[in-house]
């Protein structure tokens, strides 16, 4: 399998060309969008995982806070 990649900002998908070693724009069409919607839904994923992660680290920073202020107080 070929090394491809999909350009959110540009909606390019690029592919490796390992003669030219040069990445080389693919059209999206009816021969490659099962690769094109595999590599959209790992973006996807990824996006979400790293949410998450910033999300639990925000919740933490929130509750270590309050123990600082609990603390501070006493």
């Amino acid at each position: 399998m070929s090394r491809k990649y999909f350009n959110p900002n540009t909606g390019i998908l690029s592919e490796f060309n390992n003669e030219e070693n040069d990445w080389v724009d693919c059209n999206i069409d009816n021969t490659n969008i099962e690769e094109f919607l595999l590599l959209r839904d790992y973006i996807l994923a990824e996006m979400q995982i790293e949410s998450t992660i910033e999300m639990q680290y925000d919740d933490y920073e929130v509750q270590y806070e309050k123990k600082l202020k609990k603390v501070l107080q006493n």
